[in-house]
C-alpha cells in the first residue's frame, strides 16, 4: 500500500481543497476557517513551505514548515532553523507509517535547502 502514497509540497489548490475538508469537518468551530486563510496566507507570503501526503491522489497526512518568523513562530526561525507544526494525519490512517515517510520527506527537503536545524514545540492541551 505505501506504493500508491506519495509526499509532496502543497500547491495553493491543494491547500484550498485540504482546508476546505477540515473546515467541512470542523462544523461548529470558525477557528478552521481563520487557520485556512492564515496558512495559504502564509504560504503565498512564502513563510511556510506546506508537505502533503497522498493516497491514492487524498491528502491523508500533513505537516507545515515555517522558513519565515511570523507570529506563531515566537522568532524560532532563522536562515538555519525552521519551525515544524501542524501535523496531522486523518484518523483512519494513522499508525500505518505514513507521517514517518513524509516527515523524512520533509526533513530531508529542508535538509537541501540548507536548514541544520528544525524546532518542533508542544503545546499544553
Amino acid at each position: 500500500m505505501m506504493d500508491e502514497y506519495i509526499c509532496k509540497i502543497a500547491t495553493i489548490e491543494e491547500m484550498e481543497q485540504n482546508w476546505n475538508y477540515l473546515v467541512e469537518i470542523h462544523p461548529n468551530n470558525n477557528a478552521w476557517k481563520i487557520y485556512k486563510e492564515e496558512s495559504i496566507k502564509n504560504m503565498k507570503e512564502k513563510n511556510t513551505i506546506v508537505y502533503y501526503g497522498l493516497l491514492n491522489g487524498t491528502i491523508i497526512s500533513e505537516a507545515t514548515a515555517f522558513i519565515a518568523n511570523t507570529s506563531d513562530t515566537n522568532e524560532l526561525v532563522n536562515e538555519h532553523t525552521s519551525y515544524l507544526s501542524a501535523f496531522r494525519t486523518r484518523k483512519e490512517y494513522q499508525g500505518k507509517s505514513y507521517f514517518s515517510k513524509l516527515y523524512k520527506f520533509m526533513e530531508d527537503d529542508l535538509k537541501s535547502r540548507g536548514y541544520t536545524t528544525l524546532v518542533v514545540r508542544s503545546r499544553t492541551m
